[in-house]
């Protein structure tokens, strides 16, 4: 009796086990749509199920009949492609409510854009051709960028459009056809491009396709997409150059820094970066002081000014005079004033010194010795320090993705500093100095 029981219990625990490993087959394959560990190498993958004898499904991929892989799952008969999945041989019934092929988009998420504007569905792929597609592909940049975006300039609708010289109506069809009413309801200009979408791909004109595409963390300016990535990419100078409003910047940081930035630490780079852009260009548009050199350093006597005439001075300044390093975020970083005017004007130590006041006289021997290691040491101001003669600015080291040549103890001592009762723009360079610092 006791031998008839163990049998009968081992039965039950394969019976039991057997449900187990088919329900964890069938959660693997459905659940491949919220999962992203099907990335391949060249940035794009597929959601399109690729089994030919099957129906097609409106989620991603039908179960397999063989063991799950180690990833989300795997084609039965075929050998998997490490490039793009092919759509499956039956077309989708006129009229379906159903999306019978949905977007094969890159392998990162870019916030600059629309989804759809780096994505190509399962019919535009089977009516060029896969292995068409596949040259295309390798002909794309393959690296990522600083915030893991993945050849997201060169792998895009428009692009792809161009490039297989695809007709409007063709891309039409193929982009819509046989979706019903409801279906389109609910997903025009989602997971279908919509017709304004069409139309722009189709004007020619680069601001109508940035209307159509602009993503959610980004907003379009007299034509022009300003996205997280362009203002993290950009100085200061350059956004005021370009008068966009900062005012419209600032929600997309505050968003950024709230929705993305806690869960990803690219992500969090690129909120720093833009935080500081942003900040440095509010500090520059209020005149905000220089704190990477000594006042004097900036500043120009007036007696000097009548010496040399006020009119040259200022056209020295519109060309730019400049000596030692130059920076994008800092206020004063064009006007490497003294250095510039002593050279271009050929003003003597001694009618310096008298026309000059306030200048120690080591710092005039400084601007006097030709080294700029002295002069960095001579006018080194308060948000910075000096290593190996180089000057070392809180927005030189903001700009800095590696800190590791750098003594540690100096610019925690400079973070100490920042920590004062500095405008928005330190507190930004400071938080980001800390970021990589680690």
């Amino acid at each position: 009796m006791r031998k008839i029981f163990a049998v009968l219990f081992m039965l039950s625990v394969l019976l039991s086990s057997c449900g187990e490993k088919q329900t964890a087959s069938s959660e693997i394959s459905s659940g491949a749509s919220s999962e992203n560990t099907s990335e391949t190498s060249s940035g794009i993958h597929s959601e399109i199920s690729s089994e030919p004898e099957s129906e097609p499904s409106s989620e991603i991929s039908s179960e397999p009949e063989s063991e799950p892989s180690s990833d989300i799952s795997s084609e039965p008969e075929s050998e998997p492609s490490s490039e793009i999945s092919s759509e499956p041989e039956s077309e989708p019934s006129a009229g379906s409510d159903d999306q019978d092929e949905t977007c094969a988009g890159a392998a990162s998420e870019c916030l600059e854009h629309h989804f759809l504007y780096h994505s190509v569905s399962g019919r535009l792929i089977n009516h060029v051709g896969r292995e068409a597609v596949e040259e295309w592909q390798k002909t794309l940049p393959a690296e990522r960028d600083a915030f893991n975006r993945n050849h997201m300039d060169a792998f895009t609708i428009r692009d792809f459009i161009e490039y297989f010289d695809i007709s409007k109506e063709i891309f039409t069809e193929l982009e819509r056809g046989g979706l019903g009413a409801d279906f389109l309801a609910e997903f025009d200009g989602v997971t279908v491009c919509s017709l304004d979408q069409i139309d722009a791909l189709y004007s020619g004109d680069p601001a109508k396709v940035n209307e159509a595409f602009c993503g959610e963390l980004a907003f379009v300016h007299e034509g022009e997409l300003w996205s997280v990535y362009r203002l993290a990419e950009s100085t200061a100078r350059e956004v005021l150059a370009s008068g966009v409003p900062i005012g419209e910047l600032k929600p997309l940081i505050e968003r950024l820094e709230t929705d993305y930035a806690p869960f990803s630490t690219v992500m969090k780079k690129l909120a720093l970066d833009a935080r500081v852009t942003l900040e440095s260009a509010i500090s520059i548009d209020n005149y905000y002081s220089c704190y990477a050199h000594h006042g004097l350093f900036h500043s120009v006597d007036s007696e000097l000014i009548l010496h040399i005439g006020g009119y040259e001075v200022l056209e020295a300044k519109e060309k730019g005079l400049t000596a030692g390093y130059v920076y994008g975020n800092e206020p004063m970083a064009e006007v490497d004033t003294l250095s510039a005017l002593i050279t271009d004007f050929d003003i003597g130590r001694e009618t310096f010194a008298s026309l000059a006041h306030g200048y120690s006289d080591d710092q005039i021997d400084a601007l006097y010795s030709g080294d700029p290691a002295k002069v960095n040491e001579a006018f080194c101001g308060e948000l910075a320090f000096v290593h190996e003669g180089e000057l070392w600015s809180v927005y030189r080291l903001a700009e800095m993705d590696d800190l590791s040549g750098l003594p540690r103890e100096k610019i925690e001592a400079l973070l100490e500093r920042a920590a004062g009762d500095y405008p928005g723009n330190v507190k930004a360079m400071a938080d980001k100095i800390r970021f990589t610092l680690g």
